[in-house]
């Protein structure tokens, strides 16, 4: 193989392994992701038992219970947030990866041409 062949194929394998970095990182993201909203799913349904079994007239209780509810759903709507901001960008770099194996792939169409056989 010729040089710019070799520098093709390492390139291509470069971008093999970053796409099993962003594969595996997602993954990991999904799962931490899940896990995290199910300690929240379980913290405010708690919350929701211990408002419920709350004396109508403990109006101070209610409220210190309301605002915890309140903080728990902000942090899931951040974490939304975030997780909807991660998915962008790993598109992002999923089509620039995409972008670049074509022109690696019409590099080494070019150095077939070129060289000969590509093996």
């Amino acid at each position: 193989m010729e040089e710019r062949q070799w520098e093709i194929a390492e390139k291509l394998r470069d971008l093999e392994r970053r796409e099993d970095e962003i594969h595996s990182m997602t993954v990991r993201f999904r799962r931490k992701e899940e896990e995290e909203d199910n300690v929240l799913y379980h913290a405010l349904s708690q919350l929701d038992e211990m408002y419920e079994s709350c004396p109508e007239g403990d109006v101070e209780l209610r409220q210190l219970i309301e605002e915890q509810r309140y903080r728990l759903n902000e942090v899931r709507n951040r974490k939304a947030e975030f997780a909807e901001e991660f998915a962008m960008r790993v598109n992002e770099e999923r089509r620039n990866l995409d972008t670049e194996r074509e022109g690696l792939m019409q590099e080494m169409k070019e150095a077939h041409e070129e060289g000969g056989k590509w093996q």
